[in-house]
This record gives structure tokens, C-alpha cells and sequence, in this order.
């Protein structure tokens, strides 16, 4: 039978305590036509050294080390340096089933599919809590999705993607530290003629609540959101023309309001202003006024509803207009 050569990528930070587990797996897949491209994001633990002691004893391990520049940037470091046949991404903290490179391998032999979407597990302390299988269909386009902006989301561990594809559509993530992923499947689903589906559970997710690569990307501002719309509407542009283009541009338009919003209320105080900024250069003027009018009247019910919760200690007006508008009993 032939081989297909997968290039797994690891993204690795603060990942002493897991990531022996995860290569492990990996290996112990018994499958030889591999390539282990384990990144050391700037790991503060020894990470790195274990790395090295794995890539010592394996030849197919290769390990790159660098600054910290999180998640999305960090898989694309993997995707520069994947020489594979077909890519997938897995995270430190997981683990992979024993079978899953032999079942993958066949699948891909029989279908040449550009894409292969598997089933996982979903642990949490230690119980399996979820088994995520794929439906019935043997595949799917973005045409499924009622509202394909909205709905088009998830993870990219549970798929397998031809290297030639991505790099033909030059399909990356968004160096953004939040919807990296979402926005990888987004891409990868609507450049693709379809994504097969393999009715298999391969992927072990193992939920951590305190995941150091969560923390090593705790945001310090919302001005991911720009970076995001940005690639959305770029995707767009990339596969439609004309009234199919109009379709998709009315989603877009909605996700990007509503991402907008989520920014602002997010947003930290002393950069509220120029996150105003970068809002109005991205909406028409009709668009932007309706931000606004939406942000304040949001405000303004947001603190109506928080004097309705906490009456004492709040002024006399606050109590007229919640007793007249909204017709509240005050005890």
C-alpha cells in the first residue's frame, strides 16, 4: 500500500507537564511515514529540553525554538517548515488514537480528498465526557451552512489537510491570539470543493481549564477583531464574485457588527479611542452610526438593568425610570 507522509505539528509552550503524554501518543501510533514538527513557543519551563531528549531518540522529531508569538503565529512556523504530504495540527495537551495515521492513510488512498474531517474524544479530569462523531455523509461544502459566516466554526486538530491545498490557496491562521481556529476551517471549508468525512473518533481533547497556551495569550486589548473581519472579507473576495458575493457579504456584514460590538465592550478604557477609530475606518457612515447609537443605548440599558439588581446606593432617577419603563416593583 502506498504512504502518505503526514507532517503533525506540535505548537508547544509551557508544555513540560503534557507534552511527554502527547508525543508518546504519537509514536506510539506505530505508523513510520512521519514528520514531528514540535514548536517551543518561548516556553518559561523546560519544554524545550524535553523536546530535544525526544527529537534525540527520534528522527522524525524536529524541533524548532523561538520567541514567544502564540498559537495562530506558531502553526504557521509548522506549516513553513511541513515537508508532508498532509498536515495536522496537534495540540500539546492532547493526544492522538493509536490508529489514527493507518486509518488516515487509507482513507486518503481511496478518496484523494483535500480535506479529511475525523471524530474525537473530549476528556475532562480524566473522563471521557464526549464522543464527537461525524454524521452519516461522506462529505460537505460550505453550501450546507444556512449562514456560513456564523455557523462555519471549529477546531483544526480534527481535520487532516493536503499541503499542496493550503499552499495553492494560501490557507494560514491569523496571527490573532482568539478565532485562529475558527478561521482556518472557515478557510479551509469554503476554498475546498468539499471536506470528506472519515466516521472514526481519532483525536483525544483534553480539556484543561488553566491551558498554559490560554494563558500565554491572554489578550490585552480587542484589536484582534479588525485582523479578523479583515481575513473574513478577504476570504470572501477570494471565492465569490457578483450577487453570490452580495449573498455572503450580508453575513459578513452581521459577524462583523457583532464582533465590533464585542470588542467595545471589551476594550480597555485607555484604548477605547483608537478602537473607535479603527471601527469607523472599516463601517460606512450609515454603519457607523448605527454602531455607535447601538453601543449607547446598550450602555444605557446595561446600567438601567444593574440598577434593577442593585437599587441601593443608586440615585432617584435610576429608580423612576425602572419603575416607569419597565413597570419593576422596588421593595
Amino acid at each position: 500500500m502506498e504512504s502518505t507522509k503526514f507532517s503533525i505539528i506540535v505548537p508547544c509552550y509551557n508544555s513540560a507537564e503534557f507534552v511527554p503524554r502527547c508525543l508518546d501518543s504519537i509514536l506510539n501510533t506505530k505508523y513510520k511515514n512521519l514528520e514531528i514538527i514540535c514548536i517551543n513557543d518561548g516556553s518559561k519551563d523546560n519544554t524545550l529540553e524535553i523536546l530535544d531528549k525526544y527529537a534525540s531518540k527520534d528522527s522524525r522529531i524536529k524541533v524548532i525554538n523561538q520567541q514567544n508569538k502564540g498559537i495562530g503565529a506558531t502553526r504557521n512556523v509548522g506549516l513553513e517548515n511541513a515537508c508532508g504530504d498532509f498536515i495536522h495540527f496537534v495540540d500539546s495537551d492532547d493526544t492522538v488514537e493509536e490508529q489514527i495515521y493507518d486509518e488516515l492513510n487509507k482513507f486518503i488512498i481511496k478518496h484523494n480528498p483535500n480535506v479529511v474531517h475525523f471524530g474525537a474524544n473530549t476528556y475532562l479530569n480524566g473522563k471521557l465526557i464526549s464522543r464527537k462523531s461525524t454524521d452519516e455523509r461522506l462529505f460537505y461544502t460550505y453550501k450546507d451552512y444556512k449562514n456560513f459566516i456564523k455557523d462555519c466554526r471549529g477546531a483544526c486538530w480534527d481535520k487532516a489537510c493536503s499541503l499542496k491545498f493550503l499552499k495553492q490557496n494560501n490557507i494560514d491562521f491569523i496571527c490573532s491570539n482568539s478565532g485562529e481556529d475558527t478561521h482556518f476551517t472557515r478557510a479551509v471549508v469554503l476554498l475546498s470543493p468539499c471536506v470528506h468525512l472519515l466516521h472514526k473518533n481519532l483525536y483525544n481533547y483534553i480539556i484543561r481549564p488553566n491551558s498554559t497556551m490560554c494563558v500565554n495569550t491572554k489578550l490585552h486589548n480587542t484589536f484582534y477583531v479588525f485582523e479578523q473581519t479583515d481575513y473574513t472579507q478577504r476570504l470572501l473576495k477570494q471565492k465569490f464574485q457578483g450577487k453570490e458575493l452580495e449573498k455572503y457579504n450580508k453575513q459578513y456584514n452581521k459577524y462583523k457588527m457583532r464582533l465590533y460590538y464585542l470588542g467595545d465592550k471589551k476594550c480597555l478604557p485607555e484604548l477605547k479611542k483608537q478602537y473607535l477609530q479603527n471601527c469607523k475606518k472599516r463601517l460606512t457612515s450609515f454603519e457607523y452610526l448605527y454602531f455607535i447609537l447601538h453601543k449607547n443605548i446598550s450602555y444605557i440599558l446595561r446600567n438601567l438593568f444593574s440598577v434593577r439588581r442593585n437599587v441601593e446606593g443608586t440615585s432617584a432617577w435610576g429608580v423612576i425610570l425602572l419603575g416607569k419603563y419597565f413597570k419593576i416593583s422596588i421593595k
